[in-house]
């Protein structure tokens, strides 16, 4: 049976109440209903949120304390919500079905931040076009909440309407003389549109770019009691607070920018559109109106309006991440539960043809290891249908594999991604050697037709045909000079070499050549050009056949820019010249200097930032394949009366108990050693920041020296070593604690009853839960 929690999915039930299985054909139909249902709450959530937050920014006007009852402002809210704030949800939807891809190795002039640091996070999520298209939309939706804001200001402050209409009449003529009027744009509009865009700029970017995250939402490893409205409520206590601190801040930054370059700017537009045109009633405002004397009261609108933006996208990020993460039980619903489980498992696998919808599937598959883990571990009677489940066997092998053999698979699968993951540090695989950058000519079954010529083109099977290069210019001015005239008269003509020559035969002529070239002509050929060939003689040449059979053509990559090249390398010679002669300054010296330079963390490899978003690449997968996997080996011992665990390990599927206790143990073993390095890590970080903060101080000179050898203690700064600690018991610390509990399971299950693990499982067991 499902929890209370689970919803009643109307679309599959009948009129009597009766579960219709038939209207469901696979997991994803399930999720996919499921996940209708959450959006609607979702959007309906957001939307009665938005309108009383731009209620809110009405309290300062005479209607704001019944201003959110007003027919009108509902009209306006509902406008600015599906102008302004549903889109997000939709580019946040659209996130889902983009792949995920390696980060790239940036480079520029020769020099490139190393992989897993924050400026190499930051570079390549800007780089990004699914970034680049966040950021353009979260500042469409801060202009536009800006303008909705603006106009209930216009509408429902009466006594201030003139502040905030969008054009206002301004007085043009001598002080004290005849004056006439004229339009002009509000400046007060203009600023508040204008910076609360930027403002969403800025949030994008601390968002996407300063916070490193994963592309799919947050899944959460905690049991299914936990509904929810209780996740949308932890969430929202941690995560409004920073958001609104962010918008007052960055608002109040932005408007003092703006004092000073206002006027700069519309002079610049100015000449830019002319003193006459047409378009200077339209876009330039009237400085002869006030606007310092204004500015206090513009400057609490701005702060009230970011602050409002930020709560009001947090919000909206909250109830996405929250929504569309949640698990849910809801194979119940579908004919044949155990089946339709593990085709959810199985669809991240699939032959799926676009690699939009392999992201989609691997997203739908992160709902059915969540439930495969909580019925794994809690309902008896899935259980004894998934025992049962022995698949085809219809000559004694398993055809179509047993149940348990298609999840261990799965699990196996995820688990092994997972190991190879950490164990690369996230890494990208490093391309094979002769990948795309050279073609080689291998041996075909097809015969091939030589093409040396139209007159004698002849069929060869089997065989490697390869082209003989042209004659370069010193090719031939090498065979000019290499034939004396005396020889040259007395010589025999030389018979026709036959077209088909290969690229070896040509190899030794021309060295033969060499060996007899005229002297004069090797001086002027070094004047012409010192580094043409390098194949004079007495100098021995190396042969390699493979690259004479390979067409090698030029890459872009390998046709650098001389320019670039010879930038990068006066940059690289001043730095090594510059840290020569630091180095040749006295130790104190150098520590006073270090001292006050800025801190170059932000360039070099981050075990935080490979732990919020890279590796492992899903925590909440791994650690719920871990644990179906070994929940489903430790109730076997007792339940499994039909031998699937016994069958798939005998069949030599790779799905038997002791292929799953290895895979386990070798992840629990990674992360462990992993641990160890990060820590180790960050304690020599904050060794070194603190000897260097100590040498800086004015007042290290006093200390004694005996006081300045005592070792680091708890009350010293251990700031890297908190960030690890924070980023590992978020990311990490989760699965690697279900691994350890799953093996201790499985270890204390099998010598209750007596059953024999190998001694090579049984080591690794023990080395893996030693730590």
């Amino acid at each position: 049976m499902l929890p209370p929690a689970a919803a009643p999915l109307s679309s599959g039930v009948s009129r009597n109440g009766a579960l219709n299985s038939s209207a469901y054909a696979s997991y994803e139909s399930l999720i996919k209903d499921v996940l209708r249902r959450r959006l609607l709450r979702m959007y309906t959530l957001q939307l009665v949120a938005t309108h009383f937050i731009l209620s809110a920014l009405l309290v300062t006007s005479s209607s704001g304390l019944i201003s959110s009852l007003r027919p009108t402002i509902v009209l306006l809210s509902v406008v600015v919500y599906v102008a302004a704030v549903l889109p997000l949800f939709v580019l946040l939807k659209w996130n889902l079905s983009q792949p995920g891809t390696q980060p790239a190795c940036w480079s520029f002039l020769g020099f490139s931040p190393p992989f897993g640091s924050r400026g190499a996070y930051a570079i390549e999520a800007l780089q990004s076009s699914r970034t680049q298209i966040n950021l353009a939309a979260y500042v469409v939706s801060g202009a536009l909440l800006a303008i909705g804001h603006a106009t209930a200001l216009w509408l429902y402050s009466p006594e201030t309407s003139s502040a905030w209409s969008p054009y206002i009449i301004v007085k043009v003529g001598p002080r004290g003389g005849p004056f006439s009027t004229v339009t002009r744009p509000n400046e007060r509009i203009f600023a508040l549109v204008s910076l609360n865009a930027i403002f969403g700029l800025v949030y994008a970017i601390t968002r996407t770019a300063l916070r490193p995250r994963r592309p799919l939402p947050p899944f959460q490893t905690s049991p299914f009691h936990i509904g929810i409205s209780q996740r949308v409520s932890t969430a929202v206590k941690r995560r409004i607070l920073p958001a609104l601190l962010l918008g007052l801040a960055a608002s109040t930054v932005e408007f003092s920018i703006y004092l000073f370059i206002r006027r700069p700017f519309f002079r610049a537009l100015l000449r830019l559109v002319g003193a006459q045109s047409s378009l200077r009633p339209l876009l330039i405002p009237s400085f002869a109106t006030p606007f310092l004397s204004q500015s206090p009261g513009l400057a609490t609108q701005l702060s009230s309006l970011a602050a409002a933006s930020a709560v009001t996208w947090e919000l909206a990020c909250v109830l996405w991440d929250v929504y569309s993460s949640q698990p849910v039980n809801v194979s119940a619903y579908a004919k044949g539960q155990v089946r339709c489980l593990i085709g959810g498992l199985a669809a991240r696998r699939g032959n799926i043809g676009t690699p939009s919808a392999r992201a989609v599937q691997e997203y739908y598959s992160h709902f059915a290891f969540a439930e495969l883990s909580h019925l794994s571990n809690v309902d008896e009677a899935w259980r004894r249908a998934l025992w049962k489940d022995v698949g085809d066997v219809p000559s004694g092998a398993l055809a179509d594999g047993s149940a348990w053999a298609n999840i261990a698979t799965e699990c196996l699968s995820v688990l092994e991604s997972e190991g190879e993951l950490v164990v690369r540090r996230g890494k990208p695989v490093a391309p094979a050697a002769g990948s795309a950058s050279a073609v080689v000519a291998t041996p075909s079954a097809k015969p091939r037709i030589s093409s040396t010529g139209a007159k004698h083109d002849v069929l060869v099977p089997n065989q490697t045909v390869v082209r003989a290069p042209a004659p370069s210019l010193w090719e031939k001015l090498i065979s000019a000079g290499s034939i004396s005239p005396t020889a040259s008269s007395t010589a025999p003509a030389a018979p026709p070499r036959p077209s088909n020559t290969s690229a070896g035969s040509s190899t030794a002529v021309q060295s033969a050549m060499l060996q007899n070239r005229d002297p004069n002509l090797n001086q002027l050929l070094h004047r012409l050009a010192p580094s043409a060939p390098d194949n004079t003689p007495g100098v021995p040449q190396k042969s390699n056949s493979a690259q004479e059979q390979t067409a090698s053509p030029a890459t872009p990559s390998q046709q650098a820019n001389p320019l670039a090249a010879a930038f990068a390398s006066v940059i690289s010679t001043a730095f090594a010249a510059s840290k020569s002669l630091f180095h040749l300054l006295p130790a104190t010296q150098r520590d006073l200097i270090l001292g006050y330079l800025p801190s170059s963390a932000a360039w070099e490899t981050s075990n935080v930032v490979l732990l919020d978003s890279l590796v492992p690449a899903s925590p909440a997968l791994s650690a719920w394949a871990a644990h179906a996997a070994t929940s489903l080996l430790s109730f076997s011992v007792t339940e499994d009366v039909y031998g699937s665990v016994s069958l798939a390990g005998a069949s030599h599927t790779r799905a038997g108990s002791e292929e799953i206790i290895a895979a386990c143990a070798q992840l629990l073993k990674d992360l462990n050693q992993w641990q160890r390095e990060a820590e180790a890590e960050a304690v020599a970080a904050d060794q070194a920041a603190n000897r260097s903060e100590k040498r800086a101080s004015p007042k290290a000179g006093a200390r004694s020296s005996a006081e300045s050898t005592l070792p680091v203690g708890p009350s010293a700064l251990d700031h890297a070593q908190q960030r690890v600690a924070l980023a590992w018991s978020k990311n990490a610390a989760p699965l690697q604690q279900t691994l350890r509990n799953g093996l201790r399971q499985v270890l204390n299950t099998y010598e209750a009853h007596g059953v024999t693990i190998s001694p090579r499982m049984r080591s690794a067991l023990h080395q893996a839960l030693a730590t």
